[in-house]
């Protein structure tokens, strides 16, 4: 008995044995983190580095930031052949930076194990010969290159241990070795912004920023801006923090002092369900700097001068889109803008609103409750206008969508103002619904088009979008202050 035990046991213990191995199997060990091989950029350098998994580059938020279409694509398209190569890696780090009048590139990744058994045999791993626009070659050294535009390419790659180690030249990758083995020279990465988050961004600009704002007379003192961003993704959903330093140096007291949070949760009226929408409070200087051609086109629009209009914008001001109205035989969207604790300026504003020209195709006004200026109508479509010493309403909306048993709550759609309603900037979307909302626009002006009329946008180029943003999913953003803010997402079920 004593020995079937034994056997068995000695069964059991090499089929773990053997599990392990094939576990480990295309994975290379390795204890130093590839930060450690990151040197550290010169003191006054402007720089972007970023740490976290490989995965990360893959994420909702690089996806629309960094490729071609993304926000920053215009500044790192090329660079995403790259990002795909290293999304096959795990823990890795990144450094840009520009110093001594060239942009440079470092980063240390750890591989699977046949990625770096073929970089240190000089040869191209399989994973990377299905990236699209990633050019390789073999080096007459040792390791790769990666062909791509300058300036930020070439890049030489060598494997070191279980990492992959790259750099703009063959003298910083023996750097890069150097530092493995030894700290100094290596960059500072005390992430203390949610430290326990997958991913770390670090842009640091070197004074970029305050001499760009000097160029458009914006007045700033000198000085160097930093900023740290921290994301994290679960499933469909994520979540992404930033703050600032240096800001508050930057800018003038007088302009810091209009950059006041405000609340927002119980003043405003919020449609249900709400598409799109955006709250901010409006600095006067801000208004003073608005162009005269576009303040002339806000004039026409509400009908009053443009002193009265500079004296009227500055504050809390909330757009959104959701509700409903109608435009002839189509129900749309409606389009809803508050202006709260405008006083007479706002009574003002309203009355100067409905004398425009076109109110004589309006035979009359309905007033609204809680409003004691300007009303409702619905010919020739919904039209609001309407004032008291607490609120300004403007826009294209239903009455019946106005009446409180029907008044929504921003925290139900911000998530961040759960726990604080001040803010000074927000932003909300739900892509699907302004999608749908885009495509039924885009139908009603082909029935305007097919009576010889039009509603002034390419209606084919607004279906497009509408298709594109239904597969966006929802985004909402809050900005406490002006040096900080939070972003949150959730994809359609269709997106992962």
């Amino acid at each position: 008995m004593r020995k079937s035990l034994t056997i068995w046991g000695a069964f059991l213990i090499g089929g773990a044995l053997l599990m392990a191995i094939l576990f480990f199997a295309g994975r290379q060990p390795e204890a130093r983190l590839p930060g450690s091989a990151i040197p550290r950029p010169e003191e006054s350098a402007p720089y972007v580095y970023y740490e976290g998994e490989g995965a990360g580059f893959s994420s909702y938020f690089m996806n629309n930031v960094v490729d071609e279409r993304g926000i920053a694509g215009r500044f790192t398209g090329r660079l995403v052949p790259f990002f795909r190569l290293l999304e096959q890696c795990g823990d890795t780090a990144l450094l840009v930076t520009w110093q001594n009048n060239r942009v440079t590139l470092t980063a240390a990744a750890t591989c699977p194990r046949t990625m770096l058994r073929a970089i240190g045999k000089g040869t191209i791993p399989e994973e990377w010969a299905t990236i699209p626009g990633l050019s390789v070659q073999t080096s007459e050294g040792e390791g790769l290159v990666l062909d791509g535009p300058a300036p930020l390419f070439p890049v030489r790659v060598t494997a070191d241990g279980g990492m992959v180690l790259m750099a703009s030249s063959q003298e910083e990758l023996a750097s890069m070795k150097t530092m493995l083995a030894s700290a100094p020279g290596r960059i500072v990465t005390a992430w203390s912004l949610e430290k326990g988050w997958d991913n770390h961004v670090r842009i640091f600009d070197g004074g970029l920023f305050a001499q760009l704002a000097a160029i458009e007379k914006i007045p700033v003192t000198m000085g160097n801006l930093g900023i740290d961003v921290a994301w994290t993704e679960t499933g469909r959903t994520g979540h992404l923090k930033w703050t600032t330093e240096g800001l508050a140096e930057l800018l003038p007291g007088g302009a810091l002092d209009t950059l006041r949070p405000v609340s927002w949760n119980d003043r405003f009226f919020v449609t249900d369900p709400l598409i799109a929408a955006f709250g901010v409070n409006l600095p006067g200087y801000a208004v003073r700097r608005i162009t005269p051609s576009d303040m002339e086109d806000l004039t026409d629009v509400v009908g009053v001068g443009q002193s009265a209009m500079q004296d009227f914008l500055p504050g809390p001001v909330m757009a959104s889109l959701g509700g409903k109205s109608k435009f002839l035989l189509f129900s749309l969207p409606g389009l809803l803008v508050q202006f709260p604790d405008r006083g007479a300026i706002g009574k003002a504003v309203v009355e100067a609103f409905w004398k425009n020209d076109w109110s004589s195709f309006v035979p009359k006004i309905d007033p609204l409750d809680g409003f004691t200026a300007g009303g409702t109508t619905t010919i020739p479509f919904s039209i609001l206008g309407a004032a008291s010493e607490d609120m300004v309403a403007l826009g294209l909306m239903d009455r019946d969508v106005l009446r409180q048993d029907r008044r929504g709550t921003l925290s139900a759609y911000l998530p961040a103002l759960k726990a604080d309603d001040s803010a000074l900037l927000w932003f909300y979307l739900d892509g699907l619904r302004l999608g749908q909302a885009m495509e039924s626009l885009a139908n009603a002006g082909r029935s305007v088009e097919k009576m010889g009329q039009t509603i002034g946008v390419n209606v084919d180029g607004f279906a497009e979008t509408g298709t594109r943003l239904r597969r966006m999913g929802s985004l909402s953003l809050v900005m406490p202050t002006i040096g900080s803010g939070e972003l949150r997402w959730t994809l359609p079920e269709t997106a992962k």
